[in-house]
């Protein structure tokens, strides 16, 4: 039997409850990560650094295994939206943000910092859904 990765029509592949939950977890460990960082005194240019880094390496790995064939790379079959590209796009704005607007707080400070100093953040969540809805929605219309 032959198992089809590519759903038909309009239903519904695995890949379309697992890439969203795999994109929770990015998001999640993103947090963890930053404040474990800026805890342990880490200055916030050279998590940057490091975010950009992995970036890089999550987009070119991506690129390569959406180009490589058995008998070599294919630049005439280069596909930018692949999974990993999207993973390392995400991670890369997503980082961006945490980096820029969370503060270094400590330990009693971080059950009121999820509303009071993430606010920019939460605007800039609402904005971007709001352009993906629009960008979704009108196309559909």
């Amino acid at each position: 039997a032959v198992v089809s990765t590519q759903s038909t029509g309009n239903g519904l592949s695995l890949a379309d409850f697992v890439f969203p939950w795999f994109m929770f977890m990015v998001g999640v460990s993103i947090v963890l990560s930053v404040q474990s960082q800026l805890k342990k005194g880490i200055a916030k240019t050279v998590i940057l650094e490091k975010v950009l880094i992995r970036f890089v390496k999550l987009f070119v790995i991506g690129a390569l295994l959406n180009t490589a064939l058995p008998g070599g790379v294919e630049l005439a079959k280069w596909r930018f939206p692949g999974v990993l590209q999207r993973i390392a796009f995400t991670y890369l704005v997503c980082s961006v943000l945490e980096i820029l607007f969370i503060p270094n707080l400590g330990a009693t400070e971080q059950v009121r910092s999820l509303l009071f100093y993430t606010w920019p953040q939460w605007i800039l969540i609402v904005i971007i859904t709001a352009i993906w809805c629009g960008v979704t929605l009108a196309d559909a219309a």
